[in-house]
């Protein structure tokens, strides 16, 4: 029955799982790699091992090591980003079986979680941080049990959690207190009983010195170098509080995919296109804030995490970085996790109706989006990225000297070519564009990797080839010829369709 709310068997787990991995496998099938995926799994592909991904070129991304280092030790198996398809499935498909394994809700709200834009889409088919991020949460929510709290197990996956983004430690940072208050609560409680408490004590403090020094460490070794990108003052969308971030909320909770314009798949919420209702928004995205609370209310240290986190990360989306819909689908990550740990809260009867109600529309209308983004999959390219690769080794470009502008989009093409290209910019050989100000200068003409390429190509005695991702329209070079070659399809990432040159210099 689709209601059935404890699992006594794996058996339906198990079914359910493999019926979403192989949903998420045949969506991968049709996804090209965009510029973010791609990046992190060449940084990691080329990197010389653990402590070169701590401290080198990685910090300039701003993510914490744990993901790169991971995709370190499984390039180890083959550099081809087929394996990179690969260990997001693998770990989705663990994600996904503790959420039907252990949760106490109907079987028709858990299978729903998985059909769910955020999680089906943004965290099992796009290769981000995120969906190791999510495997580790959901292992803390799977091994957390109230009446024996494992503080030193828990705090450990919390600092693996902090290790894989900066919501996954701000996750953290809230979460880590209601073990730490809880066990609290026990000591006491064992301490009338007159039962031994050392045990306890001792999980306690060393829990919280496990969880302290992982926090530490995380930001320590992610936050960026000062001539990183990400600091330049101006560089990041830093956003609004009002009505931005109550607005980014909402979109976390429901959002709406239209990608039949060539634009990224989810970049409005449900009723921010009508005009009757947009302007209210904001007031019932902080309404719809309001009513999860009270929904939590009869495990209220968990509502009082949610309501701490959800703030937490709007301070962060305002002072730091604005992010997408990814970032900020982080909110219904962290809902998710505290409505787990609430309905395993062995006093609770029943989580109450608001809480079902409230839940079973929000499962709802991300499935609708779901499905919008899954058909746009199949039918749009999501970046032009492989076509460009494809192109190039289909005529016998792929060796040619490669040229690419500063954009980051460029690394794309040439993660799938596995193989480096000059940067026009800083005239560095690279194999992916790294976030500081040296190698990804602002405001560079479109003609300079032209020049570039003539350079290159009288070094190698052969025509070299220019990828940009916007065309340059007439131009010509009094020393060489310039022949265009190719143009991607459109894409879902609209700064990912590329145009392709051959530069052949003129006899000196």
């Amino acid at each position: 029955s689709l209601l059935v709310k404890a699992e006594t068997g794996p058996w339906f787990s198990i079914a359910a799982a493999a019926l979403f991995a192989a949903g998420v496998i045949l969506v991968h099938a049709y996804h090209e790699l965009w510029r973010d995926e791609m990046h992190c799994w060449v940084l990691a592909r080329n990197s010389h091992g653990f402590w070169d991904l701590l401290t080198g070129v990685r910090r300039y991304d701003g993510h914490p090591v744990l993901w790169y280092y991971l995709l370190y030790l499984v390039s180890r198996l083959s550099r081809s980003v087929v394996v990179l398809h690969g260990t997001t499935i693998v770990i989705a498909a663990l994600s996904a079986y503790l959420w039907l394994r252990d949760v106490p809700l109907a079987r028709v709200l858990r299978v729903s979680l998985l059909a769910t834009y955020l999680f089906f889409f943004e965290y099992s088919v796009l290769s981000r941080s995120y969906t190791l991020g999510i495997l580790f949460l959901f292992l803390f929510c799977r091994v957390y049990q109230r009446q024996r709290l494992r503080a030193p197990l828990l705090s450990i996956l919390l600092v693996l959690l902090s290790l894989t983004s900066a919501y996954g430690a701000l996750i953290a940072i809230v979460l880590g207190p209601v073990i730490y208050l809880q066990s609290l609560a026990d000591i006491r409680q064992a301490k009338v009983e007159g039962r031994l408490q050392r045990r306890q004590v001792f999980d306690l403090v060393f829990g919280g010195a496990i969880l302290g020094a992982g926090l530490l460490f995380a930001w320590i070794t992610t936050y960026p170098p000062q001539d990183s990108h990400f600091s330049v003052p101006g560089m990041l969308r830093r956003a609004r509080i009002w009505p931005t971030l109550p607005l980014r909320y909402w979109l976390a909770s429901f959002p709406r995919c239209n990608p039949g314009n060539g634009s990224w798949m989810v970049t409005a919420a449900v009723g921010d296109d009508q005009a009757w209702l947009a302007p209210v928004l904001p007031e019932i995205a902080i309404a719809l804030f309001l009513l999860w609370l009270v929904a939590l209310r009869k495990a209220p240290l968990l509502a009082l995490a949610y309501g701490l986190g959800a703030l937490m990360m709007a301070g962060f989306q305002h002072l730091e970085y604005a992010g997408s819909i990814r970032h900020c689908g982080h909110y219904f990550v962290l809902l998710i996790a505290c409505i787990w740990l609430s309905v395993k809260q062995p006093h609770l009867e029943s989580p109450g109706r608001l809480l079902y109600t409230l839940l079973s529309m929000t499962l709802a209308v991300q499935v609708v989006a779901t499905t919008a983004a899954v058909s746009a999959e199949v039918r749009l390219p999501f970046s032009g990225s492989l076509e460009a690769a494809r192109f190039l080794r289909s005529h016998g470009l792929a060796d040619a000297p490669l040229v690419g502008s500063f954009d980051h989009s460029v690394s794309a093409v040439t993660g799938y070519l596995d193989r480096p290209f000059r940067s026009a910019e800083s005239y560095e050989k690279i194999t992916s564009v790294v976030f500081s100000h040296r190698q990804w200068p602002m405001g560079a003409p479109l003609e300079l990797p032209f020049d570039i390429a003539v350079i290159e190509a009288r070094m190698a005695h052969t025509p070299a080839i220019v990828i940009q991702n916007a065309g340059i329209g007439p131009y010509s070079l009094p020393k060489a010829t310039i022949e265009p070659l190719y143009v991607t399809q459109p894409a879902i990432v609209s700064n990912e369709q590329f145009w392709i040159y051959r530069v052949t210099p003129s006899n000196p």
